[in-house]
């Protein structure tokens, strides 16, 4: 499913040179005669270059595409997905060991499934009685959008970067189609992506792994990174905010990003000031802000879930897996050598405060400032834990407190309505099993896994071992979410980096969240970098406080929590606060 999708949107971006190249001519023209309305023509045309894949995705997944179709390829399709999954995880431990024809082979396996999987998608729309007889959706005119998506609290900001110049459109509700619009030029998309990168790297600073770094140089680094990120926000921020800093006034802000913008958390930038120096103030402080790949996006969400019964329980919640065979969870039954137990033993008194399941070596060298900095992202765990100690194996350290996180949303949420999967029920069979579909909210704490290449290969890292230490497929990809039906309102994926993906040109970035849309969630909480395991903790807590008790939007909830982060000393810094973000509906 996720590579079919990924086909079409990837055709659509070979067309967009000739997308980007109408906007600029009708930007021009507007310029010249600013009465003609060619600036309402050209967000239009950058509505209809962005996610025109995603739309059609969104109303299939209204219809049972696979009813009547030939059971023979639904089996095959099945299997695929299997041999997809079982591979891409033994790809991955194969990252650091030297095994590079392994290696190699298995991607071509991969490469082949992938290649063979499109296939059969194809053969089953064109088999597919409900899917010939769907009405593919349009994207909205700005008519539409004035009047069906936005209100009267919320603004939408709307980016297209460009060669040569970049635009931003701002639009509010609106009865006359060019009433409420307005648009400004920025600087050519190569500026502002040298000016996000800067952000984004000081930014991230923390999470940040350096080769045979000791903890004194990264404490440095890391403290010469706060002092300039004030800066280059700023900068950013006069960039891409301040020429409408006059049309945000309170209101919600419902961003649609373009290019490298997407990999920005607008919540942390400053608010425009007319002096860029004195821009301190965070956006999070004045706005709610949401992200959305579209604006039509919207309205095909509420149309998935128009009349839909809510989920009659409150809350479901996976948490702190099992993903090593010497994991003192596991049965002592289990095949752990003599050796391994007093490796482990060793490891866990210099890891007590992070219970990361590392080699000794790692942790020595590494001091108290990686327990610290214990992070829930597997990527860089594949780049950085396959040592000699652990016989190039990769070793996926414990993630000892989400199982805090869980603890307290539970409590905040009464046991009565909820469910909590700990330890090896936090497993891929909990997460596709039909007991999810009782719940309203969905909370994944855990590591996340990015392929940027490969989008459906990214997954939410779930228990790789069962009660006995054996090996077991343990990765919830995008193409198992894709096959699920999920009724809930929100999906929160509190793992690290979730929100990315392969960045499509017009298409925006194809990953998890756009899997989650298709199965019926219209919210998604994601992550946009690496996210510290014990400030995770603590935001998630506070947002489910405001969620659950103060009965708040998730998109209300989330800026509070945050405000809520930035106000404590110990969690200030906006690598702490700013990761997650909310895409899709916000009422």
């Amino acid at each position: 499913k996720a590579g079919a999708q990924e086909d079409r949107a990837s055709y659509f971006a070979t067309q967009q040179s000739m997308g980007e190249f109408y906007i600029d001519l009708l930007m021009r023209m507007d310029k010249l005669d600013p009465a003609a309305g060619h600036n309402a023509e050209a967000f239009e045309a950058a509505e209809r270059e962005r996610a025109r894949s995603l739309l059609e995705m969104l109303a299939e997944s209204r219809v049972d595409i696979r009813q009547g179709v030939d059971p023979k390829l639904l089996q095959r399709e099945h299997e695929i997905a299997g041999l997809l999954n079982s591979n891409a995880q033994r790809l991955l431990t194969l990252r650091g060991t030297g095994a590079e024809e392994k290696a190699a082979a298995l991607k071509k396996e991969i490469s082949d499934l992938e290649n063979e999987s499109q296939q059969i998608e194809l053969a089953i729309r064109k088999s597919s009685p409900q899917y010939s007889a769907m009405t593919q959706p349009q994207p909205l005119t700005l008519k539409e959008i004035q009047q069906q998506v936005l209100d009267s609290d919320t603004v939408l900001l709307e980016y297209a970067l460009g060669e040569e110049r970049s635009y931003l459109w701002v639009v509010n509700p609106g009865t006359v189609s060019t009433s409420g619009l307005k648009s400004y030029e920025l600087p050519k998309r190569s500026e502002i992506e040298k000016s996000v990168r800067e952000v984004v790297d000081l930014l991230s600073a923390r999470g940040t792994y350096v080769s045979s770094e000791l903890p004194q140089q990264k404490k440095a680094r890391i403290a010469r990174a706060d002092a300039r990120l004030p800066q280059a926000a700023a900068r950013l921020s006069q960039m891409v905010l301040a020429p409408a800093a006059a049309e945000l006034g309170n209101k919600r802000l419902v961003l649609v990003t373009d290019g490298s913008l997407q990999h920005v958390p607008f919540a942390m930038l400053p608010v425009p000031m007319p002096n860029a120096a004195s821009a301190t103030t965070p956006l999070v402080a004045e706005h709610e802000i949401v992200s959305l790949p579209s604006a039509s996006t919207v309205a095909e969400l509420r149309k998935q879930i128009a009349g839909r019964e809510p989920a009659l329980k409150t809350i479901a919640v996976l948490a702190d897996p099992v993903f090593q065979s010497d994991d003192p969870r596991v049965s002592r039954q289990a095949s752990i050598s003599k050796t391994a137990i007093i490796k482990k033993e060793a490891v866990k008194k210099d890891t007590a405060s992070s219970g990361s399941i590392v080699s000794a070596t790692k942790v020595s060298s590494l001091g108290n400032e990686a327990q610290e900095e214990n992070s829930r992202i597997l990527v860089h765990l594949a780049a950085t834990e396959a040592d000699n100690a652990s016989g190039g194996q990769l070793r996926v350290p414990r993630l000892p407190f989400t199982r805090q996180e869980a603890d307290r949303i539970i409590k905040l949420a009464g046991e009565k309505d909820s469910f909590e999967a700990l330890d090896f029920n936090a497993s891929l069979a909990t997460a596709t099993s039909a007991e999810l579909g009782r719940y309203r909210y969905l909370h994944f704490a855990t590591h996340g896994y990015l392929d940027s290449e490969q989008p459906e290969l990214s997954a939410i890292v779930l228990a790789l071992v069962d009660k006995n230490g054996q090996p077991q497929t343990g990765f919830l990809r995008a193409n198992d979410i894709y096959n699920l039906k999920l009724p809930a309102d929100l999906v929160v994926l509190s793992a690290c980096q979730t929100g990315l993906g392969k960045e499509i040109r017009g298409e925006g970035i194809v990953g998890l969240t756009r899997g989650f849309m298709y199965a019926g969630i219209p919210r998604v909480i994601v992550s946009l970098w690496s996210v510290n395991d014990r400030a995770t903790e603590e935001l998630m807590a506070a947002f489910y406080q405001k969620l659950l008790k103060e009965k708040l939007t998730p998109a209300a909830a989330l800026r509070q929590a945050q405000m809520a982060m930035m106000k404590d000393k110990q969690w200030s810094a906006p690598y702490y606060w700013a990761a997650f973000v909310q895409q899709g509906e916000w009422k």
